[in-house]
């Protein structure tokens, strides 16, 4: 009987794979894809907003049909509010090094990455606010913490917190990226399991694309101290909340979930995109 439900536990697992798989891929190319037919009618900032917002609803909205949320989560214990504004900031400054450490290494291997620069004109710079500081929040919340967190905690919260931020960094394409999104996408992941709910994941996402606007709206950066500062006050929250990290009951599922030829393709097609762009 026990074999039996593993067999049908990785069959599922696999089944989710290849729907994320389609999702990730659905949402970069029907973004790209409506973002230029768009463009010829509206200012491009504009389309770029419209597409991005077609491509993650319309695919994650039908993940969402297809693999409801499971298992609510528990309000019996929650790791302290302090200790999870700590470890989103530490993850953030974590993962910017390690961000900026991959970028200089790839800029060595002759594949650097393009430089974010803002768009000329009023109405260009508003669709481009609009869309960092509150249309991609919303919506990477809603389909990553949202619907992939909710359709792989059947499996596990661990497995799910981990899986969810990997999907969630390989959509931002640029692999120099993948750091900074994939442990801010597990901060944030562990912020909505904690809380039941998306709300405290939304304001932390809101406020760190605003802030990172308004630095490049003045042309400016933060140091590297400011980043390593960030990860030491993340060292006793890290403490803290450990004991509300969810344990997994059972054979892990990383291997059936990562190794699926169609997520492997996507994975391998994405990272071509990355390096080429």
């Amino acid at each position: 009987m026990r074999h039996g439900a593993v067999t049908a536990d990785r069959e599922a697992l696999r089944r989710l794979s290849g729907a994320c798989a389609l999702c990730l891929i659905g949402a970069i190319a029907l973004g790209n894809l409506l973002s230029g037919l768009l463009a010829r009618a509206l200012d491009a900032e504009a389309a770029q907003l419209l597409g991005a917002a077609a491509g993650l609803l319309v695919p994650f909205w039908l993940l969402a049909r297809r693999f409801p949320a499971e298992r609510p989560v528990s309000r019996a214990a929650r790791a302290p509010l302090w200790a999870l504004l700590l470890l989103f900031l530490g993850a953030v400054g974590g993962g910017s090094l390690l961000s900026l450490g991959l970028r200089r290494a790839l800029s060595l291997l002759g594949f650097g990455g393009r430089a974010i620069t803002m768009p000329a004109g009023r109405a260009s710079l508003l669709f481009s606010a609009v869309n960092t500081v509150l249309a991609a929040p919303i919506l990477e919340e809603w389909a990553f913490r949202g619907v992939c967190f909710g359709a792989l905690r059947r499996f596990g919260d661990r497995f799910a917190l981990i899986a969810s931020s990997a999907l969630f960094a390989l959509l931002h394409v640029a692999p120099e990226r993948w750091p900074l999104a994939f442990f801010s996408g597990l901060a944030l992941a562990f912020c909505a399991q904690q809380t039941g709910n998306l709300r405290l994941s939304l304001a932390l996402h809101i406020g760190y694309n605003a802030c990172g606007l308004a630095l490049l709206l003045g042309g400016r950066a933060l140091p590297l101290l400011a980043h390593a500062a960030a990860v030491l006050p993340a060292l006793p929250a890290l403490s803290a909340a450990r004991p509300f990290f969810p344990d997994y009951e059972g054979p892990q599922p990383y291997r059936t979930f990562f190794l699926t030829p169609a997520l492997l393709l996507v994975g391998v097609c994405i990272l071509f995109l990355g390096v080429t762009a």
